[in-house]
C-alpha cells in the first residue's frame, strides 16, 4: 500500500451495528412490490380459471394433484381416536370366528388389552 492510500484509510470508521451505507434506506414497499403484484395476478387468474385448472390436473396428472394436496396439508397432525386396542382385537376375533377352523394367536398387547386368552379356536 502506498503512503497516500494509508492516509485515506486511516480516517475511515467502520459502520456501527445496525447502520448501513444507504442513509436514506430502502424505499417503503420496494421489497414487497413484486410479490404483492404477483399474488394479485395469481388471485385474479385463479378466480377465473382455478376450478377448471384443478379439475384438469386431477384428471390428466393425478400424481401432481396429490402432491399439491400433500403440500397444503400440515406436516404434523394430531389424531385422537376412541378406538382402543381391545375393540380392534374383538373385531378381529369376531371376523375370524366366522371363518371355519381358524386358529388365532393373539399378540401380547392384545392379551394385555383384555381379549380372552392368547389363542382362540373356532369350531
Amino acid at each position: 500500500m502506498t503512503d497516500n492510500t494509508e492516509k485515506k484509510l486511516r480516517n475511515l470508521k467502520p459502520w456501527q451495528p445496525g447502520q448501513s451505507g444507504n442513509l436514506k434506506g430502502r424505499p417503503k414497499g420496494a421489497r414487497n412490490k413484486l410479490s404483492d403484484d404477483f399474488v394479485l395476478a395469481l388471485y385474479d387468474n385463479f378466480t377465473k380459471h382455478g376450478e377448471e385448472a384443478i379439475d384438469t390436473v386431477r384428471k390428466d396428472k393425478p400424481e401432481v394433484y396429490l402432491q399439491i394436496i400433500s403440500k397444503l396439508l400440515p406436516r404434523d397432525i394430531k389424531l385422537e381416536s376412541t378406538v382402543t386396542l381391545k375393540k380392534i382385537a374383538h373385531v378381529i376375533v369376531d371376523v375370524l370366528d366366522q371363518e371355519d377352523k381358524e386358529t388365532i394367536n393373539l399378540p401380547g398387547p392384545m392379551q394385555d388389552a383384555g381379549v380372552k386368552g392368547g389363542t382362540h379356536e373356532t369350531e
